[in-house]
């Protein structure tokens, strides 16, 4: 299998959509991370149920390995 290597006019604005993308999404599950543990505070305040914290943790964990499934199916050297 060969590869081609694309013109850095079209890698550029790509490279940087996806950094924007990644900080977005980076951002969203820190705020979402901020939001389930006042639900958590608030729920074990009232002997409630806990629930959400394991979706926002993977959604972090996912952003963060995202650069390097990237880096390793686009080769940029």
């Amino acid at each position: 299998m060969t590869t081609t290597r694309l013109d850095p006019k079209v890698l550029a604005p790509l490279t940087q959509m996806l950094a924007w993308l990644a900080w977005l999404v980076l951002l969203l599950a820190i705020a979402r991370t901020i939001w389930i543990g006042w639900q958590l505070a608030w729920r074990l305040h009232r002997d409630e149920a806990i629930e959400g914290l394991a979706g926002a943790l993977l959604a972090a964990v996912l952003v963060g390995s995202a650069s390097g499934i990237a880096a390793a199916l686009f080769p940029t050297h």
